[in-house]
């Protein structure tokens, strides 16, 4: 009996154990913001601030600042019978945590409420909030409305898009023209893109596939944070997987892994509620590439490996755009090889085929004819025909047509066994 109840009690403690780890934690208490800090930027002259001054121009001279919200931006209301946190959107501002998160899921649920403030309230502007996380700098450093992070957007039809805020990070991505912009939208079988919103450059991916639902309803968005690899997913399915985040506040531009999370005051009355996390230590086997695949996709068979074979060079397939053309050779598994990926493209004068970027993939680029300018261990260099480049794993780089003639390279790049696999 006694040994009995002793198996009984360490089955219990186990159970108990167990659980504990899969428990998820609140970020929020449901009752008040007391686990939260508040900073508010420059109010709109529209609002009124007893006792803040003006210039000539009838703007507000400063910033509100730190722990003074005289305007309520940030309160604690009951919508649809629950507690949650109201952000009114009438000043540029964030709510952000105190606890600093690292190897996490965190998740919440947010509804738009009906309030638009200046500069965005015209009927047609999108209502905007925002999530950041891997948070590092300052409230108001640097006179930055919004701290150095990673932003998984939270605004009208486009949650769940990236944007890498005075920060950078790579995502598998394809370019595509909107306008005279160009768009970078997730491809899981794209090519790595380095996102950075710097003078110049917005730092934004679009989120693929849209799962986001029409206000007024409740939508459930989650980050997947596990050492240098993020995920954002928008009510149960993963919109974007992101790889090594970086911080470029620092002359050799470390990985940024963790930090404090901020929710966005952006001109728009929105509620959030259910704000939890859980400790991890592995991405989540359902978040993995091949629990989140398709059902045709999971009973798929493994590609066949490629022998020996010639490509035609007047049988590859061409494919145009503004920028020039490419020919895809091949991409397949080898017997030494996960993948072997081969194209070669032939950039337009003046053209570059992508803004600097890196990936875990070591190419090489063999020029065929015409004159480039690569972007090899921080220098530019301009070589013609013939000449080979090699670029090592996770170094920024770039390639542009720098003669007066079309130029054409071949790029060859390879995935050693189980790197596929580790990627995002």
């Amino acid at each position: 009996m006694r040994y009995s109840c002793s198996i009984a009690l360490v089955s219990l403690i186990s159970f108990a154990h167990v659980h504990a780890e899969d428990a998820w934690k609140s970020l929020w208490n449901g009752r008040d913001l007391s686990e939260w800090s508040t900073w508010l930027g420059r109010p709109d002259p529209a609002s009124d601030v007893p006792g803040m001054p003006k210039g000539d121009n009838g703007k507000y001279v400063d910033v509100l600042g730190p722990a003074r919200d005289p305007l309520r931006v940030f309160t604690v209301v009951e919508v649809d019978g629950q507690k949650a946190i109201r952000v009114s959107g009438e000043v540029f501002g964030e709510l952000r945590s105190h606890e600093s998160l690292q190897n996490y899921r965190l998740r919440l649920q947010f509804k738009w409420g009906q309030l638009k403030w200046p500069p965005r309230n015209k009927p047609e502007t999108a209502r905007d909030s925002g999530l950041l996380y891997h948070v590092h700098s300052a409230p108001g450093a640097e006179d930055r409305t919004w701290a150095r992070s990673v932003e998984l957007q939270i605004q009208e039809h486009d949650v769940g898009d990236l944007y890498a805020i005075g920060s950078e990070i790579s995502v598998r991505s394809t370019p595509r023209k909107d306008g005279e912009h160009t768009l970078f939208d997730y491809d899981p079988q794209g090519e790595f893109h380095v996102f950075s919103q710097v003078p110049g450059q917005d730092g934004r991916c679009v989120k693929q596939p849209d799962n986001e639902k029409p206000n007024p309803e409740w939508n459930t968005v989650e980050i997947v944070c596990f050492g240098e690899d993020s995920l954002h997913i928008v009510n149960g399915k993963v919109v974007m997987r992101l790889h090594a985040p970086r911080r470029i506040d620092q002359p050799e531009h470390p990985p940024v892994t963790e930090g404090p999370v901020i929710l966005q005051s952006e001109g728009a009355e929105i509620f959030y509620r259910n704000v939890e996390y859980l400790p991890i230590t592995a991405l989540p086997p359902e978040f993995m590439t091949a629990s989140a695949a398709t059902p045709s996709e999971q009973d798929a068979s493994p590609p066949a490996l490629m022998g020996s074979m010639i490509f035609d060079w007047t049988q590859l397939p061409v494919k145009k755009s503004a920028k020039g053309e490419s020919r895809q050779v091949c991409r397949a598994p080898t017997a030494t090889l996960d993948e072997l990926e081969c194209h070669v493209t032939t950039l337009n004068v003046g053209e570059e085929a992508h803004r600097a970027h890196q990936h875990p993939d070591e190419e090489l680029i063999i020029v065929k004819e015409g004159t480039v300018e690569a972007l090899v261990n921080g220098e530019l260099k301009i070589v013609g025909p013939g000449s080979v480049i090699f670029q090592a794993a996770n170094q920024l780089h770039h390639i542009r047509n720098a003669g007066d003639t079309p130029a054409t390279y071949h790029v060859i790049k390879w995935n050693s066994p189980g790197m596929l696999k580790k990627k995002p």
